[in-house]
């Protein structure tokens, strides 16, 4: 009879032990906002238009000779964020990386894949020119003043 309780109790305590959420889960959970969840299958991607805004401003690297704006002129302290939408087949979802950086290296990014972005803030006056290294013709000018 003393084994039948004591199986019953670590039983319970097995059960209750697997059902109740460790502290650092339950921050995690309110922490972290809630998302959309994504498609399974690619779509289309929808090609987009470079939204700015005084103190951010946008640029969209399009192809292998293409970034737009290609120069753009800002006031120190604007975030300039590069928007690679550079889409080789459109189909299956596919298309070039590129990795932007400064003839000087004052800003070098990652390599940002078809849909990536990479910011940076200008925080000092001057003309920056700048290119794509995986597609040397995807080039432009910043001047911060």
């Amino acid at each position: 009879m003393k084994l039948k309780y004591l199986f019953v109790l670590l039983t319970i305590l097995l059960v209750i032990g697997c059902t109740t959420k460790s502290p650092e889960t339950e921050k995690k959970n309110q922490e972290t906002p809630a998302t959309e969840e994504t498609p399974s299958t690619l779509e289309e991607p929808k090609m987009e238009a470079a939204v700015s805004s005084p103190t951010e401003q946008v640029i969209l690297i399009k192809g292998p000779k293409a970034v737009e704006p290609s120069e753009l002129t800002v006031s120190v302290g604007t975030l300039v964020t590069w928007k690679n939408v550079d889409y080789l087949d459109v189909d299956k979802g596919t298309g070039r990386a590129h990795t932007i950086a400064e003839w000087n290296d004052y800003f070098r990014s990652e390599r940002l894949e078809p849909g990536d972005s990479f910011s940076f803030t200008f925080t000092e006056p001057g003309t920056y020119e700048y290119r794509s290294i995986t597609a040397p013709g995807a080039k432009g000018t910043i001047i911060v003043e």
